[in-house]
Formats: structure tokens, sequence, C-alpha cells
């Protein structure tokens, strides 16, 4: 009976072993651990977790006993090592608005701070002609108007129209300042005369207005530079203008300070009122300083910015 018993057992085992090799079952041996068992099923002893979360009664994937059947399985959790790809970061493409730049001129050249750096024209190269429209029907022309334009020089498809500012601006009587206006879009030639129309107007235009082929401009990061920090400097003079020439809107400030300054196109200065002679910390504005002459600076205040207040010359200033 013994030895039936015996035999049973033996076939039992035989079974198993049998059942063990043909359906991916194994019986754990002495010293078997789920490592060397991934690593010898799997090719990957990593794999490991894949035998524990499929032999559910396995508590410890550490405790495993000869004598227990582990059912290996395509199905379940696997456990691998990607691929680690490197990654290129975008970059960053930086967005730039173009400001008009205002010309300077000290009576025998024109000034103005251009993309490039400073840019210098002789009035012959500056005012290159006279413009002229029907006087019956307008005073002053503005957009859309017909207008002509007298010159002896070959003119381009557009051609820009600048006010002088040097009546009712700043006060040196040395300087002249000229601002971009309206844009004109030549059509065509008319006898001694180039006909064109008004494409863009910030307001009418005059006779007593410069007709150029110039245009300076500056483009600036929307997120222009650092803020120009600089003890109370006096603002001795300044001028406003509304601008809607460019895309951008707001107001641009032409304004005289106390001494010349230096590396400050394209950063932000604030402005604060002065009341008996000490600055009263009100941050009136932040603006970008788009031109710069000397000791004058052309500064642009976007509605963004949220200019408090239009400055006027009855109230003393002080950038900062």
């Amino acid at each position: 009976m013994k030895k039936f018993f015996i035999l049973i057992i033996l076939l039992a085992v035989f079974i198993v072993s049998a059942q063990a090799q043909n359906n991916n079952l194994h019986i754990v041996q002495h010293n078997d651990t789920l490592w060397d068992l991934s690593k010898h099923h799997y090719k990957n002893p990593f794999l490991w977790g894949k035998i524990w979360m499929n032999n559910t009664y396995i508590n410890d994937p550490n405790l495993i006993f000869p004598g227990e059947i582990i059912e290996y399985t395509k199905h379940g959790i696997t456990i691998y090592q990607p691929k680690i790809k490197k990654i290129i970061e975008p970059k960053q493409v930086e967005t730039f608005e173009k400001f008009d730049s205002a010309v300077w001129s000290d009576g025998k050249n024109y000034y103005s701070d251009c993309q490039q750096g400073m840019c210098v024209w002789k009035k012959s190269n500056f005012d290159i002609g006279k413009i002229s429209f029907d006087e019956y029907k307008n005073m002053e022309v503005s957009l859309n108007d017909t207008v002509y334009i007298k010159t002896n020089k070959t003119l381009p498809h557009f051609v820009y129209v600048y006010r002088p500012l040097k009546d009712y601006s700043l006060t040196d009587s040395s300087l002249s300042i000229y601002t971009p206006i309206a844009i004109i879009t030549i059509n065509g030639k008319v006898k001694n005369a180039y006909k064109g129309t008004i494409t863009k107007a910030m307001c009418e235009v005059s006779k007593s207005d410069i007709i150029s082929t110039v245009y300076p401009f500056k483009n600036l990061a929307k997120k222009t530079g650092e803020t120009y920090i600089l003890n109370n400097v006096p603002v001795t003079d300044l001028y406003t203008r509304h601008v809607n020439l460019s895309k951008h809107l707001g107001y641009d400030i032409f304004l005289k300070t106390d001494k010349p300054l230096k590396n400050i196109v394209g950063k932000y200065i604030y402005i604060d009122r002065v009341s008996e002679n000490i600055p009263e910390n009100s941050n009136i504005g932040k603006g970008v300083v788009l031109n710069q002459y000397k000791n004058y600076l052309l500064v642009h205040f976007h509605y963004s910015n949220n200019l408090k207040e239009i400055m006027d010359r009855t109230q003393n200033y002080v950038i900062r």
C-alpha cells in the first residue's frame, strides 16, 4: 500500500511538471526568485513584477516557497525601460511692434533714430515736394481724398506726410520736430505732378505739411527690455500728441530733460508729477523711449500701460 501512495505522488508530480512545461507553469524550486524566473522565461529579469501581478496568491514578491506553482502569462502588467528621447525646447520667437519715429532738425540736417541706428538726411533728401489739392472742395484733405505732389524726383509707390511741430511744441527755437501724420499712395503721373490718394491719416493734411520718401521707424519687442532706473531727472519742456497712424494706439510725449541720457532708447521710464519742487511719486505712466536726439526724447505711452493723466505744461515732471 505504501509503495502505491508513493507511486501516486510521483505520478502527480510528473503530471504537474508536464503541465508546467506545456502550459507555462513552473513549480518553485529551492533558491528560486522572481528575478531569476523572469530572466529565464522572459529573457529580462526586470519583468519579475509581471509574474508577481499575475500570480495573485503571492503576497510578498520576496517570499516564494518550493512546491508553489507559478503561471507565466503574456497578459497583465509589463515593466519596461522606455527609450529616452532628447527633448528639444522650441525657440522663443520675440514678436515686435513697429512704432513711428520722429525726425529732429537743427536747421541743417534731419535726424532720426532708425532701426539700424541714427539716420541723417539733408533737407533736399527729406523734404522732396509740395502737396496741392482742390481748394474749392477742401481747405484741408484727409483719408481717401485725392492730392497732387509736385516734385523733380521720381516717387516710389508710397510717400509720407510730416507735420513740423516747431510752432507749438518744444520751445527751443534752434530745433524742429517732424512727426508722420499720413501716408499717400501714388496712383500715377499727371502732367508735371504725381496723383495720389491719402490711404492713412491721423489728422487732416494741409499744404504746409512736408512730403517725404523717408519713413523712420523703430521695431521694439512687445516685452520691451528693462526699466530705466535713475534718480529723478527734471523734464524742462514737453509736447503731447495722440497717435493712431501705426498699428499702436496711445500717446507720444516729446520732452526735454535737463541733461542727455545714455542708452535709453527701447527702455521703459516712469513719469512723476512734481509739487513744490518735490516729486510726488505719483507714477502717472510708464512709457517706452522710441527716439532720442541729444537731451530730447520721444516716449510712447500705450493705453494698456494706464497713463493716468495727459501731461501739460502747467505742471512740472520728472522721469525715473
